[in-house]
């Protein structure tokens, strides 16, 4: 557990056969581990299972991706508004 976070200071990244090196278990293992740590809350990231890799995601990342689609959000209820305006201008505000 403490290792695997302490990875997650060093590393963007990593695969699991490397991970596994690291931990000095096998990578089917250090992968089990992982998904259970993100599961649990006590690691932020993403498992790729197609190319083996473990995406670590510090909490300024969760924040920056939390705001793009907030920004997002707020991008599309304008158009919508503008669109309900020029479909309904009685309705827009004076």
């Amino acid at each position: 557990g403490n290792n695997m976070v302490a990875a997650s200071k060093i590393y963007e990244n990593i695969r699991f056969t490397e991970l596994g090196s690291l931990l000095e278990i096998d990578a089917h293992r250090a992968e089990r581990i992982a998904a259970r740590m993100i599961s649990e809350g006590r690691l932020n990231g993403f498992i790729d299972q197609i190319d083996g890799v473990l995406c670590f995601q510090d909490d300024m990342d969760v924040l920056r991706s939390w705001d793009d689609r907030i920004a997002e959000l707020c991008l599309q209820v304008n158009k919508t508004c503008e669109e309900v305006e020029k479909a309904h201008p009685q309705l827009a505000p004076m």
